[in-house]
């Protein structure tokens, strides 16, 4: 283990400090001299900022029924286990106007590709809902593991690579779970400035 020095720490945490607290006092200043414009915009974009919200809140609202919805349809056709997915996806052209469909486009980077339009001229977004199916963490049931592994190969190496679900080992084992377990230290360093 390196050797700890206080002096070599001392010079860094001073500096640390220094430009910490001159941070600090930008950072105040700039909210001082923000404070009367803050409080000018906050009176002018209230009222604008609280209609937009009594319109959005119903919509998100409903959104998200609307997605759990979908969620729920197109998941009750998967089988994890055989890795089948019934529908994989489902799609629907929506005509709007060209603002919305630039913001969706940047939103996408997608702002090089040129808008589809209808025919009569309209740009034409596509709304999806898709089941992805992606490889998750490599799992391996811990009783194959143990089979497969010659009973002269179990060494420390082997012992080492298995790790306890405490959860699952606490719903079988009970309070008795705190015999075995143990509650290794983490360490880490914090920074800070105090009065």
């Amino acid at each position: 283990m390196p050797r700890v020095s206080k002096a070599t720490i001392e010079p860094l945490l001073d500096e640390f400090a220094r430009l910490d607290t001159r941070r600090i006092s930008i950072e105040l200043q700039r909210e001082r001299e923000l404070a009367p414009h803050k409080e000018t915009y906050e009176k002018k974009v209230g009222p604008i900022c609280e209609a937009a919200k009594k319109k959005l809140d119903p919509i998100n609202k409903r959104l998200g029924e609307i997605a759990g919805n979908i969620n729920a349809q197109l998941m009750a056709g998967v089988d994890e286990k055989a890795g089948t997915i019934a529908l994989q996806q489902v799609t629907v052209d929506l005509e709007v106007t060209k603002s919305v469909a630039a913001f969706i486009a940047k939103a996408n980077d997608a702002e090089a590709q040129e808008l589809r339009t209808s025919e009569t001229g309209k740009p034409i977004v596509t709304a999806i809902a898709e089941v992805n199916s992606k490889d998750g963490a490599r799992e391996i049931d811990a009783e194959s593991f143990f089979k497969f592994v010659k009973e002269s190969e179990r060494t420390s190496k082997f012992w080492g690579s298995l790790k306890v679900l405490i959860g699952e080992a606490e719903k079988f084992l009970g309070s008795q779970i705190d015999k075995l377990a143990k509650k290794p230290k983490k360490y880490s360093v914090g920074i800070s400035l105090k009065t």
